[in-house]
């Protein structure tokens, strides 16, 4: 698993005397749907400690914890980016293990339990201290999801336990207390975004590794620098007057000194507050990092070709657009910004590409949102590039009649079909094809052969 040492809130386990026993079949509900799984963030909740009869109520509080989420920033503006499903699998018994204040010991299908590595409030599942048994936890969970939704995003186990607990790492864990909402809001933090405990108290033989909201650099060259005003002081005094701005706040990461948070608080060190903007901006990132906002193209085809002078390419691209904000968008053609070419469509011709070569036409997609102001590995950035071979008009040589033929020769390029074409008037709506040779980078012949009348107009057609 991921993270072993866990929060003042986190995950449940069970003795291995006390196997789980299937009650049945397990089965999937689609809570929320925004588009297909590969295309979707998709959160998946699972069942723990709820009897067969209880299951109901299961439904109930994965709406609730799914509500409680996704109507809080920053998920509340990237709501539609959300597939949310529960999978309901039923326990022996109700609830889950505790040691303290004394023993209770209960028959749960993923074998939860709190009091976990000596902090009553830590929940989790096996692999732990008290059942080492992959198995019994981990395994039955990687089980269900590689059967019902193997391109999920984050899952966690709601536990039928109102003892306030919970815990994130691999998978988030939150027992149905009343804080439960806040505890999955805080423990999401850490499995979907990697965010890092900003508490204070010690936490003997916690790893000291930096989370993208925990240092212990407190100088103006804090990864988060872009996000502290030139008048804050660094570090940062946490008094009243600080309290709303970024700094570099002493207290973090189970140290009291040492080791530094962005700002006065946030939700991953107080439940009921706001994510500071710092670990905002980590969420948003971790979207992205989910799925990508061109969710279609056309042409499908990277590599293509185009006609004669008058051929039009038509590009279109499909984006998952934020509710609450809009996504850039912007085309070019070999490298340089096209004008007002900034919606989803995007036509060109022939004649505006450079004839005999192949010519790039690009678009790009950004998320301007002010949830980020630091984003190293372009994230809210994507590129679809389009090249195309764009055939200038074909060189005919030695045009002339022979009998009642008519002869020409074109220089031509292997690869392409070059197509003999010929109208009687110029006022006729088509051409008609005599003849097609396919090109060999040498001079082609093509032959008219036959009667012809008065008069015959023709042409060379290229074609890929």
């Amino acid at each position: 698993m991921k993270r072993r040492w866990l929060l003042w809130l986190l995950f449940g386990v069970v003795p291995t005397a006390f196997v789980p026993t299937l009650l049945g079949q397990a089965t999937m509900t689609t809570i929320r749907t925004n588009g297909p799984t590969s295309a979707r963030i998709n959160l998946v909740y699972l069942a723990e400690g709820y009897t067969t009869v209880q299951l109901p109520q299961f439904l109930v509080d994965v709406t609730n914890t799914m509500n409680k989420l996704l109507t809080i920033p920053p998920w509340s503006s990237y709501s539609n980016y959300f597939n949310v499903f529960a999978i309901s699998v039923a326990s022996v018994q109700s609830g889950s293990d505790h040691y303290t204040p004394t023993t209770n010991l209960v028959n749960t299908y993923f074998n939860s339990t709190f009091d976990s590595y000596g902090t009553q409030r830590l929940l989790t599942i096996p692999p732990n201290d008290r059942d080492g048994n992959y198995n019994d936890g981990y395994g039955k969970v990687v089980a269900l999801l590689q059967q019902f939704v193997p391109e999920y995003d984050v899952a966690g186990l709601i536990v039928n336990d109102t003892v306030y607990g919970g815990s994130g790492g691999q998978y988030l864990l939150a027992s149905v207390n009343s804080a439960s909402g806040e505890i999955a809001n805080h423990e999401i933090g850490h499995t979907f975004a990697k965010l890092g405990d900003e508490y204070s108290t010690a936490y003997p033989g916690y790893p000291d590794v930096e989370e993208p909201n925990t240092t212990t650099n407190a100088t103006r060259g804090v990864k988060w620098n872009d996000w502290i005003l030139p008048a804050t002081l660094v570090p940062t005094p946490d008094v009243s007057s600080n309290y709303t701005v970024e700094g570099v706040f002493e207290g973090a990461h189970y140290h009291a000194t040492g080791w530094y948070r962005p700002k006065h608080d946030c939700k991953m060190r107080t439940l009921g507050v706001a994510y500071c903007e710092v670990c905002a901006q980590e969420l948003v990132l971790s979207y992205y990092n989910a799925l990508r906002p061109i969710q279609a193209k056309s042409p499908a085809a990277t590599n293509f070709f185009f006609g004669g002078p008058g051929t039009m390419a038509a590009f279109n691209i499909a984006i998952l657009k934020p509710p609450t904000n809009s996504l850039a968008v912007q085309w070019f053609t070999n490298g340089v910004a096209v004008g007002f070419a900034t919606t989803t469509n995007f036509a060109i011709t022939a004649a505006q590409l450079a004839p005999g070569t192949t010519n790039e036409v690009k678009v790009v997609v950004h998320d301007a949102t002010g949830y980020v102001r630091t984003d190293p590995t372009s994230k809210l950035w994507q590129t679809n590039i389009w090249r195309q071979f764009v055939m200038g008009a074909p060189a005919i040589t030695n045009p002339r009649w022979t009998g009642t033929n008519f002869t020409l020769a074109v220089a031509s390029v292997a690869g392409f079909n070059y197509v003999l074409e010929f109208k009687n008037t110029l006022t006729d709506p088509s051409w008609t094809a005599i003849q097609t040779n396919p090109g060999t980078g040498g001079s082609v012949a093509l032959t008219n052969t036959g009667p012809v009348g008065s008069n015959r107009f023709y042409h060379v057609r290229v074609q890929p």
